[in-house]
């Protein structure tokens, strides 16, 4: 690993600049679930299914104590790595980055560019009406997710399963990759179509370098470079480099 580490770091000076995309293996150390897997089952359903506006409509209570139990999550502090990326971003090491993650860990460290692919679990709203408020609001306090104004259901301010990421958002990300030369893919599967197209869209409008770092490699997408172990490890390494 350390080898590999040195080689990115070498390219990350060189080139000055990176965006990094993070996915659920940028958390787990600090103490979270990962997204893509958590747990297999809840109340005999598959996360997929849960996570499901139809699920949520149909089975408001299960979805609301699931999001309660599993997804938010005040406690989480920010570990090593998201603390690594805020400081370099202080010093124009990191441009942006790119987050399939709920967890605001990345704002929480003191990052400020930051594009939150999925949405975030600090606002919830109705999703009929489309009044909001803060989550703690919800579940701190355990009441039902019925709205009180309309009756409709409370949810938290992320993307579903079959639901559209937002086009701002998305839009955003392309524009932002397209800005630097480098592009460093953190604890994601790629199980899902955005973050291969953002990475795509990045090979073609800038013909950059594309590291991809985590514990295991990724469904899907070639990379130019791949660093494998815990990104904990890694951002250790790469302390040793970069400034």
């Amino acid at each position: 690993m350390q080898e590999a580490v040195k080689k990115l770091c070498d390219e990350w000076n060189e080139r000055g600049t990176a965006v990094f995309l993070t996915g659920a293996g940028a958390s787990t150390d600090s103490g979270l679930y990962d997204f893509t897997g958590v747990g297999g089952e809840y109340a005999k359903a598959s996360v997929k299914h849960i996570l499901s506006r139809d699920f949520m409509l149909e089975n408001p209570a299960i979805f609301n104590q699931y999001c309660r139990d599993r997804l938010y999550a005040p406690f989480a502090k920010p570990n090593k790595f998201h603390k690594a990326l805020a400081d370099w971003e202080a010093t124009g090491l990191v441009f942006g980055i790119i987050t399939q993650n709920i967890d605001s860990l990345h704002q929480r460290a003191g990052s400020k560019n930051v594009l939150e692919l999925h949405g975030n679990m600090e606002t919830v709203y109705c999703d009929e009406c489309k009044r909001s408020g803060k989550s703690k609001q919800l579940y701190e306090k355990n009441r039902p997710n019925k709205c009180p104004h309309c009756g409709g259901v409370i949810r938290p301010a992320i993307l579903l399963y079959g639901e559209q990421i937002g086009k701002d958002v998305y839009d955003a990300s392309l524009r932002m990759v397209e800005k630097v030369p480098l592009l460093i893919v953190a604890g994601t599967r790629l199980k899902v179509t955005a973050p291969m197209d953002i990475i795509n869209h990045f090979k073609q409008k800038t013909g950059g370098l594309t590291v991809y770092i985590g514990n295991t490699p990724p469904d899907d997408g070639e990379f130019d470079l791949m660093v494998l172990g815990n990104i904990g490890a890694i951002t250790d390494e790469m302390r040793k480099y970069m400034f």
